[in-house]
Parts: C-alpha cells; structure tokens; sequence
C-alpha cells in the first residue's frame, strides 16, 4: 500500500489483522516545508521589522508603537480560537485546512507591502499633528488587518501537520524540519531584510536631499561641510579632546536636511525590501496548499466555539503548554530589540557593518536555534519532552543574564573582538533554549490533540493548533507593551530617537557618547533580563505536566486502530473507560477531574 506503513493488530485465534497507517510522500513533505519557508519570511517582515520601521524610521512614539502593536496582537490572539472553529468546520473536497492555505498567500502578500506604505508621506519635512495621526492610524489598521489575514493562514498551516500522516515518528519529524526550515526563512529575514533597506535608503537619500537644499549643488555643498565635521571631529578625538567635548566643538549643529533626507530614504527602501520579501514569501507559501493532501478524515461532530473553549481548557495538558507559553512572554523582548540593538549600539546605521553583525550575532542564535531543532526528535527517543522543555527553557538563564553583566563590565567597547566573541557565545546558547522549546512545543499540541480524540472523539486539530498561535501572539502583544514601557522609562523614544538618528547620520556612533547611555542600556536590558525572567516562568506549569510520553504513544495506536475499524483483543471505547487493555498491555490513562489513575479494569 503507497505511502503506508503497517501495524499489526492481535485480534483472536492466534490471528493478527495489518492496519496501515496513512503517511504522507516526500513530494508531500517538501511542498509543506517550502509553504513553512514562505510563510516565516512573510511573518519576520512584520516581526522583525515593522515595529522598528513605526518607533525609529516614522519616529512613532514608543508608547503608541507598543500600545498598538500589543492592541493589535492581543486582538489578533483572541481571532485565533474562531478561526480554529472555523478551520474545524470545513468540509470541502480539498479538506479542512487545505482550502484556506490556497487561497490566503496572496492576500497576506499584499497587505504585508501595505503595512510599509503609511500613504505618501515621505516627502513631507515636518508633518502637522493630522498628518503623523493618519501615519500611525494607517500603520495600526495594516498592521490589524495584517493579523487577520496572518491567522487564516497560520492555524491550518500548523493544523494540516497532524492531518499528512498517521506515523508518529514521521509527525515529528515533520514538525521538528518545520521549526527548522520556518527558522531559516525568519532568519534571512532577520539579517537581510534592514541592512538592505538601509542600503537603498542611503541611494535614495541624495535624490530626497537635493530636492529639499534646492538644488544639487546646495545638497553636495552640505555633504561636503558635513565631512569636514568629521575630519575636525577626528582630530580633536586624535589630539586628546574629551569625545563629549568634540561632538560640541564639530557637530554644534547638526544639518537638518541631512538628516531628513536620510529617513525619507530610509522610508522608501523599507517599502521596496517588504515588497521584495512579500513576493518571495507569497509565492513559496502557495506551494503548501497545492501540493499537499489531508489524510485523516475530521470528526462528524461540529463544536460552537464556546464548546471549543471548554475543550480546551478542560484538556490539562494543553491548559498547561498554553499557560507555560503565555508565562513566557518576556522571552520574546530578544526578538523584538535585536535589531534596534545591532542597528544603533553595533553599527551605528551602517548598512554593511548591520549585515556583519547580524551574521555574526544573529547567526550565532540561528545557528543555536536550528542546530538543536535538527537534533530534537533524537533527543525525545532518549528524554522525553516534559523534560526537554523545562531543560530548554533552564538552558536559556545564564546566557540572558550573561549579556547584561558583559554590558555592564564594558558598556562601550563591545564591539572590541573579544567581547564579540562571548556575545556570539552567549546567543547561541539562547538560540539552543529557544529552539527546543518552540519544536517540543509542537510536538506536545500534536499528543494533545490526539489525547481529545482519544477521549471524546473529537480531532479539534484547528482549534489546537490556533493555540499555539495564541500563544505566539500574547506573548508579542505582552512583549511589546513591556518594550514600550522600557523605552519611556529610559526615554529612547520619538524625539530622542530623531535625535540620535541626527548623529548617527553625522557619522557619529551612539555607543560612544554619554548622553545616549541610557538608550543604549535599555537596549541591553531587553535582550537580557526579561527573557531570563520569562525563561524561569515557563517552567513553572511544565513541573507536573501530566501527559506522558509512553501514553500519547498507546493512544496513537488506539486510534489507528479505531480508525480503522478492527476489534482487536479489547474494546476502545474512551467515553466509558479510563483503561484500555490493548496488545496484552495496560494503557492507564488518568481522570482530569480527579487526576487518579484506575488500574486493571475489565473492558468488554
């Protein structure tokens, strides 16, 4: 039988009937890991860079920046349990999620581009206050409705993975190259995206800059006064001045223009990046949904979504990987504050110095993130995936708490060659810790998902799997609120931003200078002690996470079997027992109400 593999089932009289279970091709798989690659880069346009695209390019305010964005996130997050119902209750001839994966790509393609577009405001030198409301407005409303269309596509993505094949190890598998290759695609995002729109921002900024000194000359004329500030600023630095000092002395006056012309430029060629991205994205997400097919039938019954809340919060062990995920929130602060980090502390808004150190720093926590994802199906032959994920998250302390305290001990000479080296060091570490909790995560919705199936003949695959975008999308709403919060508290925000834009744009580099201290600080808080935090938080709930390896596998079976219709030696009947006696062994499942386990019980 293609694409099958066989189970042998004990049914009586010294006689074993062959179940087979379904399993998917290779052609299969692969057009589901092109879908992944396509949809992650779609998703890291917006979450690596759309929110320092609103606070340091539009100069949006932080508070505003982080009050809509986690507005807009946890909005988002409470859409995802409905299209979870929805996805559940579709039936049409390509299946339940198949139908949305090919019609979604192109639509979230497009707003994604729209989300960078904020009208055509760029040529506006100072914008009056309706001016910088419909900016903000117009980037809350692409960026809401960017959300909708980003979920109709992401829970039946995630949700199609329990429905391509009966085979648990191949499941795994699946989810495990899924992490892996969906990292690879937010990783080229994450380190190429910036410091190319970086790139075509600084050929635009010429054209914008002519336009406002009047002429090409007057523009060439400013460039040229603006490098004999540096050289004077060189000098001063070389004869001993202060650098406080010779900033004051060369740069008493920033060019204005200069300045402007820079973040118009910077604002077109974050446009021309998404839309570069967008289409890449777009194209490779198409692939999931034509080459791919559902092999396990849905559950007759439909549940309301107010049924599927009591599913889920009724089921512990799912209660328990949402509650762990939620808990976990400030990890995601890592995310969020790498690029203004390297942008603005590392290379000072140089486009190739970005590039250098996003490979190098960023690259490391790839590195660390994908490495351990390839290695953790292996890992759960040996340890089982409550352990793994309270070791990944106790993996991911030190190195948090490490990144603070090298700040501390050298605030502005980090980017000597010895201070990179255990920054890569440490990231990596914090790729291992993110790494294996996001794969493991996946493969305990999976177990979950066919416990519920198990128990009350509900496969609430859809509903499941919009947990874990829930999950992905509080913890980025929660995330943001605290980012924005960090900001204003060290005051790097709109009008501090614009004005180490000014100096960056004079060839001057943040780090270095005493009064930009505090923005610099904040930036290394971020990727340090929350994340740390929310690595000992989300351990918590995962000490007594009840659902055993052992189990899901024995339910698995059960439920190849019951699927398939075969009486073996006793009955599956889950509605009416606690234990069922299959293949001469005991398979004891517990009461969630009572959480006591009943054993050796007779099952007709």
């Amino acid at each position: 039988m293609a694409n099958s593999v066989a189970l042998e089932v004990p049914t009586g009289s010294n006689n074993n009937t062959k179940v087979f279970k379904k399993t998917m091709s290779k052609k299969e798989m692969y057009a589901f890991l092109i879908g992944m690659l396509g949809q992650n880069i779609i998703y890291n346009i917006t979450g690596s860079s759309l929110t320092y695209f609103f606070q340091f390019t539009l100069l949006i305010p932080a508070s505003i920046v982080a009050a809509m964005i986690a507005a807009a996130r946890i909005f988002d997050a409470l859409n995802d349990p409905i299209m979870g119902t929805i996805v559940d209750k579709t039936r049409s001839r390509w299946g339940k999620c198949r139908p949305f994966l090919i019609f979604v790509p192109i639509p979230i393609a497009i707003v994604t581009i729209l989300s960078f577009v904020n009208f055509g405001f760029y040529d506006k030198v100072n914008n009056t206050a309706s001016q910088n409301a419909l900016i903000a407005g117009w980037a809350g409303s692409m960026y809401i409705l960017w959300g909708i269309f980003y979920t109709i596509g992401d829970i039946p993505l995630w949700g199609i993975t329990a429905l391509l094949t009966e085979d648990d190890v191949q499941r795994n598998k699946l989810m495990g190259l899924a992490r892996i290759i969906g990292g690879v695609g937010g990783g080229v995002v994450l380190l190429a995206m910036q410091p190319i729109a970086l790139a075509i921002g600084g050929s635009l900024a010429g054209k914008y800059g002519a336009s406002m000194a009047g002429s090409k000359q007057a523009w060439d004329t400013m460039l040229l006064h603006q490098d004999q500030m540096k050289e004077l600023f060189s000098t001063l630095l070389a004869n001993g001045t202060e650098y406080q000092v010779a900033v004051k002395a060369s740069l008493a006056k920033i060019n204005p223009i200069i300045a402007q012309a820079t973040r118009q430029g910077e604002r077109i060629g974050f446009l021309i990046s998404s839309i570069i991205f967008s289409v890449i994205g777009g194209a490779l997400f198409q692939v999931v949904g034509l080459g791919t097919r559902e092999k396990i039938a849905p559950s007759e019954e439909k549940n309301s979504l107010i049924a599927n809340f009591k599913i889920m919060w009724k089921n512990k062990p799912f209660r328990k990987i949402m509650i762990s995920g939620v808990l976990g929130s400030p990890k995601m602060l890592l995310m969020l504050a790498a690029m203004p980090l390297i942008t603005y502390y590392f290379a000072s808004k140089n486009p190739l110095l970005a590039m250098v150190y996003m490979v190098l720093l960023g690259g490391a926590l790839f590195i660390g993130n994908l490495g351990i994802m390839a290695f953790a199906t292996k890992l759960n032959q040996k340890y089982s995936k409550k352990q793994l994920h309270i070791w990944g998250n106790a993996v991911g302390i030190i190195p948090y708490l490490g990144v603070y305290f090298m700040y501390l001990a050298d605030p502005r000479n980090l980017v000597a060659w010895y201070w990179l080296i255990v920054a890569a060091v440490l990231f990596f570490f914090a790729g291992i810790s993110m790494g294996l909790t996001l794969v493991i995560q996946t493969y305990m919705i999976a177990d979950c998902v066919d416990y519920e199936e198990y128990k009350n003949n509900i496969r609430p695959d859809g509903v499941f799997f919009s947990g874990q975008t829930f999950i992905a999308k509080i913890t980025a709403g929660i995330a943001t609120l605290l980012s924005g919060l960090i900001y204003s508290i060290y005051g790097f925000s709109d009008a501090n931003v614009d004005k180490v834009n000014a100096y960056v744009s004079a060839g001057q580099q943040p780090r270095l200078l005493p009064e930009f201290d505090p923005y610099m600080r904040a930036l290394f808080v971020m990727v340090s002690i929350p994340p740390a935090i929310g690595c000992v938080l989300s351990i918590l709930p995962m000490l007594n996470y009840p659902l055993s390896d052992k189990r899901s596998k024995e339910i698995l079976d059960a439920l190849i079997i019951r699927r398939a219709g075969i009486t073996a030696k006793a009955a599956v009947d889950p509605m009416e027992c606690k234990v069922v006696k299959l293949f001469d062994e005991t398979i004891q499942l517990y009461d969630e109400s009572e959480e006591d386990v009943v054993e050796n019980a007779e099952v007709e």
